[in-house]
């Protein structure tokens, strides 16, 4: 498996990091920062398949992370993400502190082995000092990763809404209720690691009308069952 970092602002990073646990899950993402907003990543997301788990203490976060093999292994998950690490609450022993830390990485290291991890690490902090060995995401693009895919497919959910101010405002309620489809399977469509969003964003869309149809021939079958009796 593998260990990145992602390198930069505290509260760009958290974001990116809590975004990519959504476009990836089932994952694992570790709070150490407070900022796990779930009502900040809109509509329509997939929360049953992310745990978060906080930790904002550092005697706290070591022992989380000795647990996550066993969460990931009840979840069935290979992706851990964890925030960035800002000061944890310790005693104010900087050479305890600095210890603690050092087996905290210790543990993420070898978690590593078997899962894919990603960490949020701030400039100039111990992190990013114990850290300069492992390969950093980069902070304005992270390549060929599913992050680029869900920005694309935001943008094209918002260059389709533009349409709806077009429409009647019955046909705008029938039309912006298909623009949420996609959501539903946003996950899968990023797990594509396809270029063609737009075949995936109306595969999406034709599969839930789809469910639409079978659960009425269904409704429709059960009906007849009974009407025969």
């Amino acid at each position: 498996m593998s260990l990145k970092g992602i390198k930069g602002d505290r509260k760009d990073v958290d974001r990116r990091l809590l975004r990519l646990a959504l476009d990836r899950a089932p994952s694992i993402f570790v709070d150490a920062s407070n900022c796990a907003n779930i009502h900040r990543m809109g509509a329509g997301q997939d929360l049953s398949r992310l745990f978060i788990i906080p930790a904002e203490s550092l005697y706290r976060f070591k022992p989380t992370l000795l647990k996550l093999r066993y969460f990931a292994e009840c979840m069935d998950a290979k992706n851990i993400f964890i925030s960035s690490i800002p000061h944890l609450f310790d005693y104010d022993d900087p050479v305890e502190t600095r210890a603690v830390i050092e087996q905290c990485w210790k543990i993420i290291r070898w978690l590593s082995k078997q899962y894919n991890v990603i960490v949020g690490i701030i400039p100039g902090s111990v992190h990013d000092e114990l850290t300069s060995d492992i390969p950093r995401i980069g902070g304005d693009s992270l390549g060929h990763t599913v992050w680029s895919q869900r920005i694309m497919t935001d943008i094209i959910l918002k260059e389709l809404e533009q349409f709806a101010k077009a429409l009647r405002v019955q046909d705008r309620h029938v039309y912006l209720s298909l623009l949420k489809q996609p959501l539903k399977h946003m996950g899968s469509i990023t797990f594509t690691s396809s270029q063609h969003i737009w075949a995936f964003l109306l595969l999406s869309i034709i599969l839930e009308q789809q469910k639409t149809i079978e659960s009425m021939k269904d409704e429709r079958l059960d009906n007849r069952c009974i009407q025969g009796r």
